[in-house]
C-alpha cells in the first residue's frame, strides 16, 4: 500500500510537473515572436532575423511606424503627460483593475505605467502565441498574418478602444484564436521585454492555478486566463487577462474571491458599452467602490450617483454633454449639470474612448476621501 501510495505521489508531480511546462512559455521565444509580430527590430538570437528581409515584414514594420508615430503627438504624448501630473500624483495602489477591457494593454500601460500588476477581464478568449517554428513555416504566408493582426488594431490605435463586435469576428479563431497576440503587440510597442506567458485559470476557490492551452476538457467558461510578465527599465510587472461574463458573478464566486485577492485597486473604465449602469452589473460595481482608492473613467464607467461626494473627490476634464447616439439612453443629467459648473471641468487635450472623432471627450478622476489625508 505504501508502494502504491508513493507511486500515486510520483505520478502526480510528473503530471504538475507537465502541466506546469505546457503551461509556461519562456520570456526568450515569446519575447522574439512579440518583436517579430510588432514590427521591432529582432534581439541577438532571434529566430526570425532572416526573415526581417522579407518585403512583408519590412511593410508590416512601415505600417506600424507610421501608426504608432501618428498617434504620438495628439493622443499618446499628451496622455502621458496626463499621467503624469494627473493620475501618478494620486495612484497609490500597486494593482490595477480593468474591467471590459478586450486587450486594451496600450492604455492602461499609459495610463498605469508603475503598476506591479495588471488584471484585464473581457468576454473574449486570451488564445495563445505560436511558437517561432510555426510562423516560420508557414512564412509563405507571411504578408496574410501580418496583414491580419495590424487589421486587428485599427481600432485600438485609431479609436482608442476594441470595438466589441469587431472583437467576435477577428478573436474566436478567424484571426487569431484570442487575445493574446494584440496584447503582446501592444506591450512591445511600450518597449518592455516579455519575460514569460503562462496559461492559467481561476479556480472555483478564488486560485489563480496552472492549465495546459491544448486541453479539450476544459469548460469553455472556466475563468481562463493568460499572465504576461514583463519588465521595464529593471521593473518586472504582471499583466492578466481573464475571460470572463461580468454580468453573471453571482454564479461566480471563485473569481470573485480572487478580486478580493488583489486588495486595493486603482481602476480603470472605458468604452464599456454602459455596463456599469445595468442592473445587472450590480454585483461588479459594488466590488469596484468597495476596491478601489482610484477610478479612472469616461462616461460609460461609473455613473457619477455612486460616487458620493462624502466619500469621493470627483474631478473632471473634457467636456460631457450626451453619449453617442447608440447609446442616447445612457444620458446623465447630474454629470452634465457637473460639468457646467463654472471652472470645474478641466482641459482634455487628447481623444479617448467613445468621444474619439464623435464628440467631445471627457475623463473623471475620482479618488477616495481616505486616501487623500
Amino acid at each position: 500500500m505504501k508502494m502504491l501510495r508513493r507511486t500515486l505521489h510520483l505520478c502526480a508531480l510528473a503530471a504538475l510537473t507537465l502541466t506546469s511546462a505546457l503551461a509556461v512559455t519562456l520570456g526568450a521565444e515569446a519575447n522574439h515572436t512579440a518583436r517579430f509580430l510588432a514590427g521591432l527590430p529582432s534581439l541577438e538570437g532571434s529566430p526570425y532575423k532572416t526573415l526581417e528581409s522579407d518585403p512583408a515584414w519590412i511593410e508590416h514594420k512601415a505600417k506600424l511606424d507610421e501608426i504608432f508615430a501618428k498617434i504620438e503627438g495628439p493622443r499618446t504624448g499628451p496622455q502621458r503627460e496626463f499621467q503624469k501630473t494627473e493620475v501618478g500624483p494620486l495612484d497609490k495602489a500597486k494593482n490595477v483593475f480593468y474591467p471590459f477591457a478586450g486587450a486594451d494593454a496600450w492604455n492602461v500601460y499609459l495610463f498605469f505605467p508603475k503598476a506591479d500588476t495588471y488584471t484585464m477581464i473581457g468576454l473574449e478568449p486570451p488564445g495563445t502565441l505560436a511558437g517561432a517554428d510555426a510562423l516560420l513555416k508557414n512564412s509563405a504566408n507571411l504578408d496574410k498574418k501580418l496583414d491580419s493582426i495590424r487589421f486587428t488594431l485599427r481600432s485600438i490605435l485609431e479609436l482608442s478602444f476594441f470595438v466589441t463586435r469587431e472583437m467576435d469576428r477577428e478573436y474566436r479563431g478567424q484571426i487569431t484564436d484570442g487575445l493574446l497576440v494584440p496584447l503582446l503587440v501592444l506591450l512591445a510597442r511600450h518597449d518592455v521585454t516579455i519575460e514569460s506567458i503562462r496559461y492559467a485559470l481561476v479556480s472555483d476557490t478564488g486560485q489563480l492555478i496552472d492549465r495546459d492551452p491544448k486541453d479539450p476538457k476544459l469548460p469553455r467558461n472556466k475563468n481562463k486566463c493568460v499572465e504576461v510578465k514583463f519588465s521595464k527599465n529593471g521593473k518586472t510587472q504582471t499583466m492578466r487577462y481573464l475571460s470572463a461574463d461580468l454580468v453573471a458573478l453571482q454564479f461566480n464566486t471563485g473569481l470573485l474571491m480572487y478580486l478580493d485577492s488583489l486588495g486595493r485597486v486603482s481602476t480603470y473604465l472605458k468604452a464599456t458599452s454602459y455596463m456599469p449602469h445595468h442592473e445587472s452589473c450590480d454585483i461588479i460595481r459594488a466590488n469596484i467602490l468597495s476596491r478601489s482608492d482610484l477610478i479612472l473613467q469616461d462616461d460609460s464607467g461609473m455613473p457619477l450617483r455612486y460616487l458620493k461626494p462624502t466619500d469621493w473627490d470627483v474631478r473632471l476634464y473634457g467636456k460631457y454633454v450626451k453619449p453617442i447616439a447608440i447609446f442616447n439612453y445612457r444620458s446623465q443629467p447630474d454629470l452634465r449639470k457637473a460639468y457646467e459648473e463654472p471652472g470645474r471641468a478641466k482641459e482634455l487635450n487628447f481623444p479617448i474612448g467613445y468621444g474619439s472623432h464623435r464628440t467631445p471627450s471627457n475623463l473623471q478622476l475620482s479618488v477616495r476621501k481616505s486616501t487623500l489625508k
